[in-house]
């Protein structure tokens, strides 16, 4: 909610501050007229303009054909602005409402990796990166011979990465800390997990 006010706001400054041609369009009823400039716009990397003609779009084009590729647009325009969060959601909205698009495969990774993008720092909670390591699991059981396959498995190394890291700080504080019990177990849980962990002789040498 916070974010869809942010653009709210953004896009109203655009329109207030834009050229009259925009705003004319921006206000019509005219839909192939607000198609036709959202996809110029998309295509001048104007994605903020581009967004919101076919944000109204979407409303408009409702049982309509060109609502996939409206829907489609929508995603990359907020994934161009970096707002992964929505990217992702209209990305997955977009598998589940075209499942014989030929963009089904595309919008299924795009999901995936704007939550990827959206993971913070290993220093995080890391709950979030497991459900994405689970579902990009799930995506290459379903395509395992998609184009993004190794895409897939090198966001895979890098979010295992940041689990072990994750791992390795929690049982360095717990040492730090005094807590030795627990910084044994914590140091052989994460041996056991990532047996070819970079750290591992320093785990060892912790648990001796």
């Amino acid at each position: 909610m916070q974010k869809l006010l942010k653009y709210s706001a953004i896009l109203l400054l655009v329109v207030i501050t834009a050229c009259g041609d925009y705003n004319k369009v921006f206000k019509s009823k005219d839909a192939p007229l607000k198609y036709k400039r959202a996809m110029e716009l998309y295509s001048k990397k104007d994605y903020l303009r581009s967004v919101g003609l076919f944000d109204q779009l979407r409303d408009i084009y409702k049982n309509s054909d060109s609502l996939e590729t409206v829907y489609y647009h929508t995603a990359m325009c907020y994934f161009k602005l970096k707002d992964y969060q929505y990217a992702s959601m209209f990305f997955k909205d977009f598998t589940e409402n075209f499942t014989k698009s030929f963009r089904l495969i595309e919008c299924a990774y795009m999901s995936l990796y704007c939550d990827y993008l959206n993971i913070g720092s290993f220093e995080l909670d890391q709950s979030d990166t497991k459900e994405v390591m689970a579902a990009m699991q799930t995506f290459t059981n379903y395509y395992p011979d998609s184009e993004y396959t190794q895409k897939i498995n090198d966001h895979l190394d890098e979010l295992r990465g940041k689990l072990q890291k994750k791992e390795y700080a929690n049982v360095i504080q717990y040492y730090k800390m005094g807590e030795f019990k627990a910084a044994v177990t914590s140091a052989k849980n994460t041996v056991k997990l990532f047996p070819d962990i970079k750290e591992r002789e320093d785990l060892e040498f912790i648990t001796i």
